[in-house]
């Protein structure tokens, strides 16, 4: 049995599918130790393609919709993505937040998302470099920041 971990690109992805065509031709049986690996490799790739569905989905409000609608979170849950601030929410999902760094980051936490997903939103505000944060310190304040253009 090979060692299992996350598939995290195209390569690890096509050998991760050889994998399951190889033991596919060995017809595993119930119970079998076979059959049991093709699950494991078959989990992954399946983890794999929802990420992937996710990552270059074009609109990432709709990308972050499904992803809820797979979650199955309700109303509090969703709320809790923006700090319960019904505007936020709302802007959020009418285009018009401007989404900073750590916003992106805690929603693609929550959900499970890459963070890939949030970069095609139209008001992204990521901050400048400076020494503080080049040393891993966070300016929170929002000067200096800059919007991208999508």
């Amino acid at each position: 049995m090979k060692p299992f971990k996350c598939i995290e690109n195209i390569e690890e992805y096509d050998e991760a599918m050889n994998n399951i065509n190889q033991l596919m031709r060995l017809d595993p049986i119930a119970g079998s130790a076979e059959l049991k690996e093709m699950q494991y490799w078959i989990m992954l790739v399946t983890e794999y393609d929802q990420k992937s569905k996710l990552r270059f989905h074009s609109d990432p409000v709709e990308a972050v919709k499904i992803r809820i609608a797979e979650l199955g979170l309700d109303d509090e849950q969703v709320a809790s993505l923006f700090d319960t601030n019904q505007w936020m929410q709302k802007d959020f999902f009418n285009y018009t937040l401007d989404l900073t760094l750590s916003r992106m980051k805690f929603i693609c936490e929550m959900l499970d998302l890459p963070i890939e997903v949030l970069m095609n939103y139209p008001n992204v505000y990521l901050p400048l470099p400076t020494e503080n944060n080049l040393l891993g310190k966070e300016n929170k304040s929002n000067k200096g920041g800059q919007q991208c253009a999508n």
